[in-house]
C-alpha cells in the first residue's frame, strides 16, 4: 500500500465510523425518547386524571396498559379513587341524614319548648339529689330570679314537707322511669 492509499483507507474508515456513530447516537436517541414516552405516558394520564378528581369528577380513571410496576400503580390508582368515591358518598350520605335528624330535632324542640311557654303554672326541673336545674314560669310567679334558684337544693328554698314530697316523687319516678307531677302550696 502507498501512503495515499492508506490515507484513502483511514479516511474511509473514519467517515464510515462516523456514520455508524451518528446511526447509533440517532437510533439510541430514538430508543430513548420512545422509552421515555413509554415511562411518562402513563404517569401523565395520571396527572391528568388527578386534575379532573380534584375538579369533583370522580368518574376518571386511569387505563391499566400492562401488568409491571406502571400497571400495578395505575390499578392502585383506580383501586383509590373508586375506593374515596365510595367514601365520598357514605360521608355526603351521612351529612344528608344528619341535617335532616337536626332539622326534625330543632323542629321538635320548638314545639316542645312552644308548649313549655304556654303553661301558666310554675315548672321546676330537679335532678335526682334534689338539685333545681331549671325554673320555669312568669317572673312575677317566682320569689327568686332563676339566676338564685338553679343549682340550689330544694331543701334549702322549700319548706321541709314540700321539700320531703319532691324528694319522695323523684324517688318514684326514677323507679318507675314515668314522669311525676304534683301541686303544692307554699301558704
Amino acid at each position: 500500500f502507498s501512503m495515499l492509499e492508506l490515507r484513502e483507507e483511514v479516511h474511509r474508515a473514519r467517515v464510515t465510523v462516523a456514520a455508524i456513530s451518528v446511526l447509533v447516537f440517532l437510533i439510541g436517541s430514538l430508543a430513548v425518547f420512545g422509552l421515555s414516552s413509554v415511562i411518562t405516558a402513563p404517569l401523565r394520564d395520571m396527572l391528568a386524571a388527578v386534575g379532573h378528581i380534584d375538579r369533583g369528577d370522580w368518574s376518571q380513571r386511569v387505563e391499566v396498559r400492562s401488568s409491571d410496576e406502571m400497571g400495578m400503580l395505575a390499578e392502585s390508582f383506580n383501586n383509590m379513587v373508586a375506593s374515596l368515591q365510595n367514601r365520598t358518598q357514605d360521608l355526603e350520605q351521612e351529612i344528608s341524614e344528619r341535617e335532616r335528624f337536626e332539622a326534625a330535632l330543632l323542629e321538635s324542640e320548638a314545639a316542645k319548648q312552644a308548649i313549655l311557654d304556654a303553661i301558666p303554672d310554675l315548672m321546676f326541673r330537679v335532678d335526682r339529689h334534689g338539685r333545681i336545674l331549671d325554673a320555669r314560669g312568669a317572673e312575677e310567679q317566682l320569689l327568686l330570679q332563676p339566676a338564685n334558684i338553679i343549682g340550689r337544693n330544694v331543701t334549702d328554698l322549700l319548706p321541709k314537707r314540700i321539700s320531703q314530697r319532691i324528694m319522695t316523687n323523684i324517688t318514684d319516678s326514677l323507679a318507675s322511669r314515668r314522669a311525676v307531677s304534683f301541686e303544692y302550696g307554699l301558704m
